[in-house]
Formats: structure tokens, C-alpha cells, sequence
């Protein structure tokens, strides 16, 4: 680019990146956003479901492994100014508030210029036949396990594993065409970037959420009995 005065082509470029870095930076806000509200609601159902009993299970381990590292950038990104201010909560409250929303509405431009971006599609087709084939695996046990039981016996978990399973496969499958989309179509680095975090971020809401149902199904069983 000149020094001089900007070309069309050049402002047409430096408009798209702009727009393309909001669009991007607009995604990830929201992703986080939808991330901690999910978060606010369930927290009573983790500690009650997957910590009270106290023990390291498969299914403790797992559910922190899905749940918790989305959290960890934030702490640290924010931890070194609460730090500085001897733990000053006010000034933890103000980034929070303040200084991220800020960031997302000033994005830094980024543009890519690349000949292989078809390469993006080949991790979300991957994807895409995994699940499909989870999908399938699953629904024909399920259906084969609800046709044995009359349905005045059927147990809650197998009505919980079939619409929770349905509707979490169902949306994976969904975004993994959105981001083949994204990644066939979009040339900005901040839209796909985008599109992989919100998919990451509802894999890991309905995976556990699946997980805190099934719990919250065998102790509603346990204490029944």
C-alpha cells in the first residue's frame, strides 16, 4: 500500500477487512457472552450433580476437560491487571464491562491471501462424518433399547439420551456446514475464526449440559427409590 492517498481497490479492501473484523470480533463477544449465561445457569447443577459426591470419575474429569479452558484465556488475559492493583475487584469489574466490549469495537484488520483456504473444509468435514456416524451408532441403541421397554416403564435416561442426543448432534452437524461455508466463501481470517468458536463453545455447552441431565436423571431415580 502507498504512502499517498488510497486507491479504490485499497479502500474497498480496507472497508471489507474493517467490516469482516467486527463481523468476526461481533462473533466471539456473543460466543462468550452465551458461554458465561449458560455457565450462570447450570453452576448450581455441576456442584450439586458432578462435584457433591466428591470423587474423581471419568465423567468429573471429562465434564471439567469440556467445560473449564474456555474460561482459562480470560483469567489469564485478566489476571496480571487485578494483580497489579492488589486484587482490586473494581478494576476486574471495569475490564470485564469496559474494556472488552471496547476491543470488539475496534478490530484489528487482518486480511488473508492464500491459494489453499479450501484446506479449512477438510478438519470440519472430518468433523462432520464423526458425528454422523456417533449419530447414527446412537440413535439405532437407543431405538432398539425404547422398543424393549414399554413406555409406562421407560427409564428417563433413555428418553434424556434420545432428545439430548438428537438436538446436540443435530446442531454440531449444523455449524460444521456453516463453517464449510465459511471457510469456501469468507476470505477474513476474523469471520472463520469466528465460526470455529461458536462452534466450539455449543459443543461444549450441550456436552455437558447432556452430561448434568443424565446426572440429574439417575439421582432423580436414586431417590426415588
Amino acid at each position: 500500500m502507498s504512502t499517498g492517498a488510497l486507491t479504490h481497490d485499497e479502500l474497498e479492501s480496507l472497508y471489507n477487512c474493517i467490516s469482516y473484523g467486527r463481523m468476526g470480533n461481533g462473533i466471539l463477544f456473543a460466543c462468550a457472552t452465551l458461554f458465561l449465561f449458560d455457565f450462570s445457569l447450570t453452576f448450581y447443577d455441576e456442584l450439586r450433580f458432578i462435584w457433591k459426591p466428591r470423587r474423581i470419575t471419568l465423567t468429573s474429569v471429562s465434564f471439567l476437560l469440556s467445560r473449564y479452558p474456555i474460561l482459562a484465556t480470560t483469567i489469564l488475559i485478566l489476571l496480571p491487571s487485578y494483580t497489579i492493583q492488589e486484587g482490586n475487584e473494581t478494576v476486574l469489574l471495569s475490564q470485564i464491562a469496559i474494556v472488552d466490549p471496547a476491543y470488539a469495537a475496534y478490530p484489528e484488520c487482518r486480511a488473508l491471501i492464500s491459494t489453499v483456504r479450501d484446506a479449512y473444509v477438510v478438519p470440519y468435514v472430518l468433523t462432520i462424518v464423526y458425528e454422523s456416524v456417533t449419530l447414527s451408532l446412537s440413535l439405532i441403541r437407543i431405538t432398539r433399547l425404547r422398543r424393549r421397554v414399554r413406555k409406562t416403564a421407560r427409564a428417563p435416561l433413555l428418553d434424556t439420551l434420545w432428545r439430548d442426543g438428537v438436538f446436540y448432534f443435530s446442531w454440531t452437524l449444523m455449524l460444521g456446514f456453516l463453517n464449510i461455508a465459511l471457510a469456501v466463501q469468507s476470505t477474513s481470517s476474523q469471520v472463520r475464526v469466528g465460526g470455529s468458536q461458536l462452534q466450539a463453545i455449543i459443543h461444549s455447552i450441550l456436552s455437558c449440559r447432556i452430561v448434568l441431565h443424565l446426572a440429574g436423571s439417575r439421582f432423580h431415580n436414586a431417590s426415588i427409590h
